[in-house]
């Protein structure tokens, strides 16, 4: 049985993906052959190189560019000229250990790979395309099926790669799914494998979907081209899909499953939740190690299924999981870190949990140093406090070097309304910890949340301009409705009326196989709105005079991608500290 998993464009290429090396060493550990590919990493790799760059610029001045931004053709034969010439270099530089660490060199190199991004996007107007991410115009009154057809940059890569999986031994094709945009591309790949592999058992799954895990009834369009979806976590999933296709086994006998059987959309009554514990290490066997755009290998590592936490009234986080919380124990997770250290030869990691649990942090600190295991970490945090003096200062012994924090505000009221569990005086004993045993610190906030007073944002912006200097990494996200949330669920209770859809910001919902927006009204007045709109422009003006960087987007600053925005790039600068000859400024981002 040869099983071939996916991971489709289109994010940022530094990592691999959490979801391939689980599924991976898992479903081998079982004697399945597996081939994992990160399409992502592979498109974008294609995508940025003299040729392709030259026939988009072809493609480019046959179009008329009226109304497509500032470029005058003289600037784009400019710009051609220079990255035809420079864009190896720039991937190069990015790659290399003695060229990243150069502020100015990684700077200008991503600013090159920016500008060829500017270039496909100018050839695919209306679409807008980074090195970030992809922001297609869709028909909002079409279906998901037509919203795929949608020409974007990647269309050609597809159509090669799924050519290479027709020819192959494939017999179950499965694509990890995180977000829209990969669903649309992950529908685009299966629309041409479908036309030469009609019999080959295509399948999906991912936190993307598992948020509309509620109304499988209405997954029509899905099932025009897979033959199942699965939801929550994957790994018996999987295994039982290859069953499936060896013997004939039922579908409703496939755990975490949602499927069609004679005409009609069913889900699995087996729900399944996955023991850490009994996990095999992830495979990383097969991705493309040296094809990232970092010099070194970071290893994105679970440590537990869930949030411990749980209970913030604006996170639907744990929709993704069945059941209780469930931590590894700190055994097989330092006995992972050794042998994953080994295998790739690298000390870079990420903690992938949506909050790292205090007891966890502080025993997983003592076994690391324990074990003379020299590793630099990141991790997710909550200002909790039970993270005291002594905890900071052994998690900086055993090599953390970034904690991200989601303060979402510093307003008694709101915190109150999230349910956050924390308080101010928590926050700012944390950050003044982190920085006195030197651990860099990303601090997440959550504006305009329901209805948040002029005066009440204003005591966040406050906050983070007095502990400016304990703060590296600051990202302003505009509230939004997430799927599965307290809120999302109980809109009225929190204050918010259901609107008809808008252009604007909202809920992607699949209904009847249609896209749908969802809004929802606040009851902040107009006045209210400009006065929270001018309080955070001055505050970026100000942050901005102090060495901060306005954003624009998640990980763009000014219209480019900066090693100061990314999570990544800063645990790779923070943990070469006086090696880099150039000072690591602190960044701040807002949508």
């Amino acid at each position: 049985m040869h099983v071939t998993l996916i991971f489709p464009p289109h994010t940022l290429p530094l990592t691999p993906p959490v979801s391939l090396p689980l599924l991976t060493g898992f479903l081998r550990e079982k004697g399945i052959k597996v081939k994992p590919l990160d399409l992502n990493c592979e498109a974008l790799d294609h995508l940025l190189c003299p040729e392709v760059i030259q026939e988009n610029y072809g493609i480019l001045l046959k179009k008329n560019l009226k109304g497509r931004g500032v470029y005058h053709r003289d600037d784009i034969i400019k710009y051609k000229q220079v990255l035809v010439s420079s864009i190896e270099q720039a991937k190069n530089t990015m790659r290399s250990k003695r060229h990243f660490y150069s502020q100015s060199k990684l700077n200008w190199s991503v600013f090159l790979i920016q500008k060829a991004f500017e270039l496909f996007s100018l050839s695919s107007y209306p679409h807008k395309f980074t090195f970030a991410g992809s922001d297609l115009v869709i028909d909002r009154q079409g279906t998901l099926l037509s919203a795929s057809k949608v020409p974007t940059i990647f269309d050609d890569f597809l159509k090669k790669r799924a050519v290479d999986i027709a020819r192959s031994k494939t017999r179950l094709l499965g694509f990890s799914v995180n977000s829209f945009t990969q669903l649309l591309y992950a529908l685009k790949l299966a629309r041409q494998i479908r036309q030469t592999c009609p019999n080959m058992h295509l399948t999906v799954g991912g936190t993307f979907l598992c948020a509309f895990k509620n109304y499988f009834k209405d997954f029509s369009p899905i099932f025009d081209l897979f033959d199942t979806v699965i939801i929550h976590e994957g790994e018996h999933a999987l295994l039982d899909l290859v069953d499936y296709l060896r013997a004939g086994k039922p579908f409703n006998k496939c755990r975490n499953l949602i499927f069609k059987n004679n005409g009609r959309i069913q889900k699995s009554p087996l729900l399944f939740q996955e023991d850490p514990n009994s996990l095999p290490l992830p495979d990383f066997d097969g991705l493309p190690l040296g094809k990232y755009f970092v010099p070194e290998t970071v290893v994105s590592l679970p440590l537990a299924r869930g949030c411990y936490f749980g209970a913030c009234t604006y996170c639907g986080y744990n929709h993704n999981f069945i059941g209780r919380y469930r931590e590894e124990t700190v055994s097989r997770i330092v006995e992972k870190i050794r042998s994953l250290q080994k295998q790739l030869k690298t000390r870079y990691f990420i903690f992938s949990v949506s909050a790292l649990a205090p007891v966890l942090a502080k025993e997983l600190s003592r076994q690391l140093v324990r074990n003379k295991i020299k590793i630099h970490w990141m991790s997710q945090a909550r200002a909790e406090a039970a993270f005291d003096e002594d905890a900071f200062s052994a998690l900086a012994k055993a090599g953390c070097r970034m904690l991200a924090f989601g303060f979402e505000s510093a307003n008694p009221r709101i915190l109150g309304l999230m349910n956050k569990g924390i308080m101010p005086r928590d926050q700012k004993r944390v950050l003044k910890a982190c920085k006195k045993n030197g651990i860099q610190v990303e601090v997440d906030i959550l504006y305009n949340f329901l209805d948040e007073k002029p005066l009440e944002l204003k005591d966040t912006l406050d906050f983070l301009y007095e502990h400016k200097s304990s703060i590296t990494y600051l990202a302003l996200n505009d509230f939004f409705v997430a799927m599965d949330s307290p809120i999302f669920w109980d809109p009225e209770r929190f204050g918010l009326v259901v609107s008809a859809p808008t252009a604007s910001r909202g809920i992607i919902k699949l209904f009847n196989g249609r896209v749908k927006w969802r809004t929802y009204a606040r009851k902040n007045s107009g006045e209210e709105k400009k006065q929270k709109a001018l309080i955070l422009k001055d505050f970026l003006a100000n942050m901005s005079e102090e060495g901060f960087r306005k954003a624009s987007k998640k990980y763009l600053v000014n219209g480019r991608l900066t090693a100061q925005t990314n999570s990544v790039f800063n645990l790779l600068y923070s943990s070469r500290g006086s090696q880099t000859n150039e000072a690591h400024r602190p960044a701040c981002r807002n949508p």
